[in-house]
């Protein structure tokens, strides 16, 4: 972030052309400006924040308030901070940001400004929930003797051997595990379908006999 500016319109230029939501407020914490990625992630305006603190907009029913509690502080104390937090658009649904908030000096070595850069790791925080209740779930199920469980992107059952076999083959061959995963029997006979067609696409393509998928 630049040091020593005598006006940080001249960095709103510089601001406009990045491709990441950027907010900037006041030394009071009030909203003075914000770019139009901010606007695209958020859907709010500068009209909807100017002059106002942008937390009492963007948190929500589900925002860590310890979270919000640490970036507050931070400001308060004049402080560089770096964080992810919950935030909500205007029309209140939720989305996860990676925040880097930094202090604006003026010549005087005054803070005149801060400066938020906000990242959006919505993707991110969605897949790492799917594989903590992936994991949840697979807990439950009876896994062969020999076999561990591992919570991986490629949602598989890893051997202590080192090889592997995919949930959904797993599902496929177990009615106690769809059982347990609490899988209803018309999805558990698509997923299975969806196994034997891969299967059978599969044997072709290597010149096995497909009356040998079970």
């Amino acid at each position: 972030m630049p040091a020593a500016v005598t006006d940080i319109t001249e960095s709103f230029t510089i601001f406009s052309s990045l491709p990441i939501p950027v907010l900037v407020t006041n030394h009071e914490g009030l909203t003075v400006w914000i770019n139009e990625p901010f606007t695209l992630l958020s859907g709010y305006t500068l009209d909807d924040l100017y002059g106002k603190k942008p937390g009492k907009f963007l948190q929500g029913a589900f925002t860590d308030k310890e979270t919000a509690q640490k970036i507050s502080t931070a400001i308060r104390k004049q402080q560089a901070i770096e964080d992810e937090i919950l935030n909500y658009t205007k029309d209140q649904k939720p989305y996860w940001v990676r925040l880097q908030i930094y202090p604006f000096y003026n010549e005087q070595n005054e803070i005149t400004h801060y400066i938020s850069f906000s990242h959006d790791i919505t993707e991110r925080r969605e897949m790492e929930r799917q594989l903590v209740m992936l994991q949840a779930k697979i807990a439950k199920v009876k896994i062969p003797q020999g076999w561990v469980t591992r919570c991986a992107w490629k949602n598989t059952l890893v051997s202590s051997d080192g090889s592997y076999r995919m949930i959904e083959e797993w599902f496929a061959h177990n009615s106690e595990a769809r059982i347990s995963h609490g899988i209803s029997p018309e999805a558990a006979e698509e997923q299975r379908e969806i196994w034997l067609n891969r299967k059978m696409q599969q044997n072709i393509a290597s010149g096995s006999n497909a009356a040998e998928l079970p």
